[in-house]
């Protein structure tokens, strides 16, 4: 998407969280906590990984390169938000973007899926989490006790 078009995407959210202040007082403690989530760039980085496919737990903690703690520490605050679901599968949970919820969210996530995709480490990341196969990385994790 052009610069334009991304600026204008952006009016548009900036126009309606403050339309939708008058029917909700809470929208501006909710946009900005959202805000705040998405200046951590781990936390952008699965959002964005996300937008690629369902993750699990030991696929993000590959991806990042940080301990599965941790990720399951920012998932959780992603899913507080109302960013991301949840859903167990068999051995895993997988993690996904909200497809529901609050519009505001929706025209959050409709943004931030315009940055970075000219990023080079989020388009190599985009690439190597389509590679990742979870059954090996998952045992493999086990083994090593991560």
């Amino acid at each position: 998407m052009k610069n334009k078009e991304t600026l204008v995407i952006s009016s548009a959210l900036i126009y309606y969280i403050a339309m939708q202040l008058y029917k909700d007082p809470q929208l501006l403690a909710k946009t900005t906590n959202i805000l705040g989530l998405l200046a951590d760039k781990n936390r952008l980085k699965i959002i964005k990984l996300l937008e690629c496919k369902n993750c699990c737990v030991c696929e993000l903690a590959y991806m990042l390169n940080i301990k599965q703690p941790s990720v399951s520490q920012h998932l959780k605050k992603l899913k507080e938000a109302g960013i991301i679901n949840s859903n167990p599968a068999g051995l895993w949970t997988n993690y996904s973007l909200c497809s529901k919820d609050e519009p505001y969210v929706k025209l959050l996530l409709t943004v931030v899926s315009e940055w970075l995709n000219g990023d080079e480490e989020i388009k190599k990341d985009k690439a190597r989490i389509m590679e990742l196969d979870r059954n090996n990385l998952c045992v493999e994790n086990k083994k090593n006790g991560k």
